[in-house]
């Protein structure tokens, strides 16, 4: 069951919808291949954070890679940080062509990324470019 509005991404034509949130109440240990994407979206930060460790034990592809620039785009530091650590595994070429083919989407992340990190994490991190998700966005826009 979806909980919230269908995000849709477009990529050399393809058209990706992918729902803000999932709310149902699957385990970690059900996560299947073809779910890998999809529990990314999952309502559990628990359970989101186990599949993207999964999902960054593969290869990320072009799916993958927008609900990673989702996931940046959240509150739950342990996932940002998990991303920002593993960074090497996404292709910043597809990260700059879901830009460039999604122009909305850039400023967007961005917006989300400072705000979340200005409600939750200021006493943290109080220089912004110290937080995960700043340095995981200066990372792929680079």
């Amino acid at each position: 069951m979806y909980c919230e509005n269908i995000l849709n991404f477009n990529y050399d034509g393809q058209n990706y919808a992918i729902p803000y949130r999932i709310c149902n109440e699957t385990k970690v240990e059900n996560i299947i291949l073809l779910e890998k994407y999809k529990i990314t979206r999952h309502h559990n930060g628990f359970v989101r954070e186990a599949a993207i460790q999964k999902l960054l034990q593969d290869n990320v592809g072009v799916l993958g890679t927008i609900c990673i620039l989702l996931l940046v785009g959240e509150y739950v530091l342990s996932i940002i940080q998990l991303i920002y650590d593993q960074r090497e595994k996404i292709d910043r070429d597809i990260c700059h062509k879901i830009f460039l083919q999604n122009p909305w989407y850039q400023q967007l992340l961005y917006d989300k990324i400072i705000s979340y990190r200005n409600q939750y994490y200021r006493k943290e991190f109080p220089n912004k470019n110290d937080y995960p998700g700043i340095k995981f966005f200066n990372y792929i826009v680079k």
